[in-house]
């Protein structure tokens, strides 16, 4: 009978304590969200990231877990809770980049508002389900992240409940994510260092797990978590917040772009050194009829396998030839139109995974009409030499 309550109990989130890290959460991402529609924001043109100094603006503006730099001198990904705002923004298509000039800056779209008519429960197991289910995971961590497998694996790491306490001081680089990620949403507390060393790049005395972040992980049974495919993730997490009283139908509806017509023709310019050639595609083209395009405009024999990886740090992916049945991301699974594509923007093409044919695509122009079958505009330069004679 024992067994039986504490199998109920793990089951059962307390509502209070839920709406409360909530209301929290939703406070600094409406911050968020006024310093991003008040201001001109530029982005980085390399990285496509908010500068330092926005950076430590809208940190001064947080009450979750307000990193404690003294001065406007790092860049975003030291920031987690705006890194992960940013990308979470991206992702779902609430901000969107563009360019004007030569610079590249930001544009809040009707996906905000069709976010925060939701109540504040909702959000927070929307945004559980990404942290969970996408970027903790995502393909870059650009070093200064922790993994998170390894990360949860580790018994220091992830005391059994709120009553433990875990020194940080030892560690610099593979906590940096972990403890504060989990603070934003009020599954940890911090105790910060009173004076933050030169080489110290955590800022913690000690973290310890709320009473919240113990009924968390027991309700969504971590270990279950660790041992799924990259697929399997989200309706897992999905399934699980309906809890917090947010349908499977309310998050499909969020999810979905801000607009779904794919009426639109892209000007693409695909260069490989000396050779360029530009093609124009609708935007109900999937990736994988992109690469038959490509191939037919270098004249290659299309033999290999291929993926495009696009986007930068958290927001990178990558998109596989079918036949990788292994992977996440497949191209033809894929349109133009569901990747958020905009002016100026750049990624990649690799073709065979042996001799690495890397070809750069940049969006030229996105026109309002739609092409129904692929073709090159304009050319410069010679086709690549797929296979040469050594002697």
């Amino acid at each position: 009978m024992e067994k039986n309550k504490k199998s109920v109990k793990a089951n059962i989130l307390n509502m209070q304590e839920v709406q409360a890290a909530a209301e929290c959460l939703a406070e600094d991402y409406i911050q968020f969200f006024n310093y991003m529609g008040n201001n001109t924001v530029k982005l980085t043109a390399r990285t496509i990231r908010l500068g330092k100094k926005d950076c430590f603006e809208i940190n001064s503006l947080f009450h979750c877990a307000p990193e404690i730099w003294q001065g406007a001198g790092r860049t975003q990904e030291y920031y987690v809770e705006i890194d992960y705002f940013f990308c979470f923004s991206i992702y779902y298509g609430i901000i969107r980049p563009f360019k004007k000039g030569s610079s590249f800056l930001v544009e809040m779209t009707g996906k905000k508002e069709q976010f925060l008519k939701m109540s504040s429960t909702q959000r927070y197991g929307i945004m559980l389900t990404y942290m969970f289910g996408e970027y903790l995971w995502s393909e870059n961590s650009d070093g200064c992240t922790n993994d998170f497998s390894h990360a949860l694996i580790r018994d220091e790491c992830m005391p059994v409940d709120y009553s433990q306490i875990t020194d940080m001081r030892s560690f610099k680089y593979i906590y940096l994510t972990f403890p504060r990620l989990f603070s934003v949403f009020g599954l940890l507390e911090i105790k910060w260092v009173e004076t933050l060393e030169k080489d110290d790049k955590n800022g913690m005395h000690h973290i310890r797990l709320t009473s919240l972040g113990t009924d968390i992980f027991r309700f969504i049974r971590i270990r279950d978590l660790l041992s799924l495919w990259d697929e399997e993730r989200i309706p897992y997490l999905l399934n699980k917040f309906t809890a917090l009283g947010s349908t499977v139908d309310d998050v499909k509806a969020f999810m979905q772009p801000e607009s779904t017509s794919g009426d639109v023709t892209y000007i693409l310019k695909v260069e490989l050194g000396s050779c360029m050639r530009k093609i124009r595609i609708g935007g109900r083209a999937t990736l994988e009829e992109l690469h038959e395009a490509i191939q037919r405009a270098v004249d290659f024999d299309n033999d290999h396998m291929y993926c495009f990886t696009i986007g930068f740090g958290r927001t990178k992916k990558s998109y596989y030839h079918p036949y990788c049945r292994d992977e996440a991301y497949l191209a033809n699974e894929v349109y133009l139109q569901e990747i958020l594509l905009y002016e100026k923007m750049k990624f990649e093409y690799l073709f065979d995974f042996g001799d690495c044919w890397r070809f750069e695509i940049t969006v030229e122009k996105i026109l309002p009409e739609y092409t129904e079958n692929a073709g090159v505009i304009e050319q410069k330069g010679r086709n690549p030499e797929q296979y040469w004679d050594e002697f």
